[in-house]
């Protein structure tokens, strides 16, 4: 009878060890559903842009198994054109919801995946209120414009208060270090900015990204009204070496609009600059178009389809680093001597600051 008990045991404990995922092992898999028609179809696993594994969806369902190491702290899953998941790697089982995105299953995978969810509620909520405007032709389009820029404020003001209850909740994990990016290139406030990053654990302040983005805060809170022009070198649109400089601190007013050919918004911005040109040209103004993150050939492409008329330099990161920009276009107004006016220009602010100043007849 002994003999048979031990036996059992045995047998349990052989079975236990076959159920239970080795230690630091990860298991990722995720199910689709049958409208995406994703059978025989690939998934792939990236670390940045470098594919490091995939796998082939059967039965609707896809599976990647590997060890977690030191090197690979995020990855993220990836079908083409259908879904994009970011992923924490650690060990166990962790199960990527395809259909919203969202994944859970270990401790950083459920705690994102619920920040995940939150956000992306938002998101919706945003979404369902600007469409209906945006359809809606009867309405006056400046009023439509109006009310989206305030639904859109509302929704990065939430956003932004949604951030900071989960960072305080993550100030020293992966996930506290993505928030941390996220809310250094938003609105902040420099006494709120002072404020997280005493909060940051070291593990967070460690980070390359982190430290790139505190080097950007701090720029941009050195480059406000009153500060000096930070100067930088490019390149014109006939490939010769130009500075910031030339253009700058020369007895005019400039408008310096940092862009991309790529950069809808950008794009959107540049015909309201050709008619402020136009208007304020001859009363002393010059705009010089800054090119950031963009091809050569794209940059000229776009400059002659929106009729930029105004010289250009092409700069790849260093301008928009030295001034703090995370987003463009950034538009900015620097005096005769080269300080800066105003930041953050667009729209009709731009001639509303312009005809200020030539009211306090200070436009040369």
């Amino acid at each position: 009878m002994a003999k048979k008990l031990l036996l059992a045991a045995g047998v349990i404990l052989a079975l236990a060890s076959c159920n239970k995922q080795p230690a630091n092992t990860y298991t990722i898999s995720g199910t689709l559903p049958d409208s995406l028609q994703a059978e025989g179809k690939m998934v792939y696993l990236y670390k940045g842009k470098e594919v490091i594994d995939s796998t082939a969806v059967v039965n609707n369902a896809f599976t990647f198994t590997g060890t977690v190491s030191d090197s690979l702290k995020y990855a993220t899953v990836l079908m083409k054109k259908t879904f994009s998941s970011l992923v924490f790697m650690e060990p166990g089982k962790i199960i990527v919801d395809a259909t919203e995105e969202v994944v859970t299953g270990t401790p950083l995978n459920d705690a994102y995946g619920s920040y995940n969810k939150e956000m992306k509620g938002l998101q919706k909520n945003m979404r369902e209120k600007i469409e209906p405007l945006t359809k809606d032709s009867t309405m006056d389009e400046k009023i439509a414009e109006k009310m989206i820029d305030s639904i859109y404020e509302k929704y990065t003001a939430d956003a932004k208060d949604l951030n900071l209850k989960y960072f305080d909740k993550h100030t020293n994990d992966i996930i506290g270090t993505f928030i941390f990016i996220q809310l250094v290139n938003g609105d902040l406030t420099p006494e709120q900015f002072a404020e997280l990053k005493g909060k940051a654990g070291e593990y967070i302040l460690a980070d390359e990204n982190v430290k790139n983005a505190i080097e950007r805060q701090e720029n941009l809170i050195a480059t406000q009204p009153g500060a000096d022009m930070r100067d930088f070198n490019g390149v014109n649109d006939e490939g010769n070496e130009v500075k910031l400089s030339d253009f700058v601190g020369k007895g005019h007013y400039v408008l310096v609009d940092f862009w991309a050919s790529w950069c809808g918004p950008c794009r959107h911005e540049i015909p309201n600059l050709v008619n402020i040109y136009k208007e304020y040209k001859s009363k002393g103004l010059e705009i010089v178009g800054v090119a950031v993150w963009d091809k050569m050939e794209d940059h000229l492409k776009a400059v002659k389809e929106l009729n930029v008329t105004w010289p250009q330099i092409l700069n790849e990161k260093e301008a928009t680093q030295l001034y703090g920009i995370a987003g463009i276009p950034q538009i900015i107004l620097f005096g005769p001597d080269g300080k800066i006016v105003k930041r953050d220009l667009r729209g009709e602010d731009i001639k509303k600051t312009l005809d200020e100043i030539i009211a306090e007849k200070k436009m040369l």
